[in-house]
């Protein structure tokens, strides 16, 4: 029984007698996910020893025992009515990374990602060279997500972005930003991209200033 969440926590039990307790044969796991994002904050689940099995809870109760462990984080919402529970049966599809739970569906997909892509991945070491670094919503897929207009954050291991704090916008799924090189020569410059709500895969480019 536990609530895996950064590392993962044990949370106190549900009482055995518990009328918010269902039996069931298979594995059931309990998925938190922030209403507004879709994006998971955590998996519960529970095995019942009176019982012999897996025990399905009803979400008041998932939220109660993350609410008592102080595991309902402040800064991803700002009241349990945020926060949803989604109960799976197939641990294997529940304990998948870069998955949300999707609002149109109301179930587990695979979340969206953010590709980071240049025309080139060399850049002079010289503290003039420079790329611009395009960073776009995709599909599973792959495939562009034009109607996306999320705020994204840029940023690099070495070199300048144009933009301030690495913050763009994305507009028909697509957004641009100016990376400069620095005076030295580095192997490997790592750009990353990252939405500022957890809605999207984190996606990366590797490039080089020579």
């Amino acid at each position: 029984m536990s609530l895996d969440q950064t590392g993962g926590a044990e949370l106190p039990a549900v009482p055995e007698e518990s009328s918010a307790i269902r039996p069931t044969e298979s594995p059931v796991v309990h998925v938190l996910y922030d209403r507004a994002s879709g994006a998971v904050l955590g998996r519960y689940s529970r095995y019942s020893v009176g019982d012999g099995g897996y025990a399905e809870l009803d979400e008041e109760s998932v939220l109660a025992v993350a609410r008592d462990a102080g595991l309902l984080p402040d800064g991803a919402v700002s009241a349990d009515a945020d926060v949803g529970v989604l109960a799976v049966a197939d641990p294997v599809e529940a304990m998948a990374t870069d998955v949300w739970v999707d609002p149109g569906s109301g179930r587990l997909a695979p979340r969206p990602q953010l590709a980071v892509t240049a025309d080139r991945r060399q850049l002079e070491g010289d503290g003039e060279d420079s790329v611009v670094v395009t960073v776009s919503a995709r599909d599973a897929h792959g495939r562009l997500l034009d109607d996306r207009t999320d705020r994204v954050r840029v940023s690099t291991t070495r070199g300048k972005l144009a933009e301030r704090g690495g913050l763009v916008q994305l507009r028909g799924g697509i957004a641009e930003i100016t990376l400069r090189s620095v005076a030295e020569t580095v192997a490997l410059v790592t750009v990353a991209a990252e939405d500022l709500h957890g809605r999207y895969a984190r996606g990366t480019l590797d490039l080089e200033f020579l």
